[in-house]
């Protein structure tokens, strides 16, 4: 057993009697009556309005990555590839702000499982590298080489998943690989668009288009359109005015709403993130970066994923730094708990901005603050909804 599922096990243990000494799950506690659920209602629609919002600015920073990806097939230089791999983290940061949402397929796939695609097609991860394009000891490998795939919109939404989950010809991880390359050593010269064709290649039939650059440069602009694509469609899924995933979570009574994100955020912490994306940085077996396995900065990425959730619970505090009220978290916590639940999410996110990407040097001293603030946080979280935690919203106020 890995160091990192070691202290996640351990930790998950130490608030097992205070779970059992908890009151029964929300939905075994009748709903309260229609008039008494509409500063819930209120509360639970701004949070999924939240989506909507925060989409819009995830497809403005990737229409710019676009852009420096244009400017990078122009320029083909050291300056404008290093433009796009940091366009490339803005707009990927602000999708991990959207984890909650993402995670909805994982949590109820009754009735949100089509989310699972539209997640798969953004941020599938990890990836098999040569799947794409060359690497290791494999020159020729990948779509990139491989004439017989046509690089069209049709065809590369077909190799997506061909065979396995790891083999990504969509999304962000799969744009990271061209940019970045095995080690993060991508040189620009490989976007240079060389037509020259030799002898035994035209006998062969090929054309410059055929050519590995040629190539490269065709699939990583047309990987940016679907990317750009996939969020426009995974914002009309969820936009209030239009239906499916949208017309899932409207048919929730208030109550159900809240008990769905309290198991998502539950899920989000101990599941996606303690689980698996600690426990794969801790042990380092051949993924030294995780979730950004080739791009790098993956604490950063999971600090925006930790983000989201709390701005779904708090809400998304304006100008003045304060949230619309009602907020999701005052319906779930006391003042008290909802003041730890704050300081839990605080000391994670530092513990993550402290560790960096220095994890393969992370040992048990240092990687146990982490894991006993992502602890607290679920424990916070763990259902206990109530009747009488619905009606007496404004704990706080």
């Amino acid at each position: 057993m890995t160091l990192g599922a070691t202290l996640v096990l351990a930790l998950n243990g130490c608030g097992k009697q205070d779970e059992e000494a908890r009151p029964a799950p929300a939905d075994a506690i009748p709903a309260p009556a229609p008039e008494d659920n509409r500063p819930l209602r209120q509360a639970t629609e701004q949070a999924w309005q939240q989506a909507d919002t925060q989409l819009t600015q995830c497809q403005q920073d990737t229409l710019k990555l676009n852009q420096t990806i244009d400017n990078l097939l122009k320029l083909m230089d050291e300056t404008s590839l290093n433009e796009a791999k940091s366009a490339w983290h803005t707009s990927h940061n602000c999708v991990q702000q959207l984890s909650p949402f993402l995670l909805l397929g994982d949590v109820s796939p009754g009735l949100f499982g089509p989310m699972r695609e539209l997640a798969f097609n953004i941020d599938a991860w990890p990836i098999q590298p040569g799947y794409l394009d060359y690497f290791d000891v494999y020159p020729h490998s990948g779509i990139v080489n491989d004439i017989a795939v046509p690089l069209t919109a049709t065809a590369l939404r077909a190799q997506h998943g061909f065979s396995d989950n790891s083999d990504v010809s969509l999304g962000f991880h799969a744009i990271a690989y061209l940019l970045w390359g095995e080690e993060g050593q991508r040189p620009p010269t490989d976007f240079i668009a060389d037509g020259t064709v030799t002898e035994k290649q035209k006998a062969s039939g090929l054309t410059p288009v055929d050519l590995p650059n040629s190539r490269r440069r065709t699939l990583l602009k047309l990987q940016g359109q679907l990317l750009l694509d996939d969020l426009k469609t995974l914002q009309q899924q969820l936009h209030p005015a239009t239906n499916t995933l949208s017309l899932a979570y409207q048919r929730l009574s208030p109550q159900s709403r809240l008990q769905l994100w309290q198991r998502v955020a539950e899920y989000q912490i101990k599941s996606d993130v303690m689980d698996t994306q600690v426990s794969i940085l801790a042990a380092g077996d051949g993924l030294p970066e995780g979730h950004n396995q080739f791009a790098g900065h993956t604490s950063e990425s999971l600090v925006a994923g930790l983000e989201g959730l709390e701005n779904l619970l708090f809400g998304v505090p304006g100008e003045d730094g304060s949230a619309a009220e009602p907020t999701l978290v005052s319906f779930l916590l006391e003042e008290k708990e909802q003041q730890a639940l704050k300081q839990a999410f605080d000391n994670a996110q530092q513990q993550f901005e402290a560790l960096a990407d220095d994890w393969p040097a992370v040992g048990e001293k240092r990687l146990k603050p982490l894991l006993q603030a992502l602890s607290d946080a679920a424990a916070l979280l763990t259902p206990r909804v109530t009747a009488e935690s619905t009606n007496n919203q404004g704990r706080t106020s």
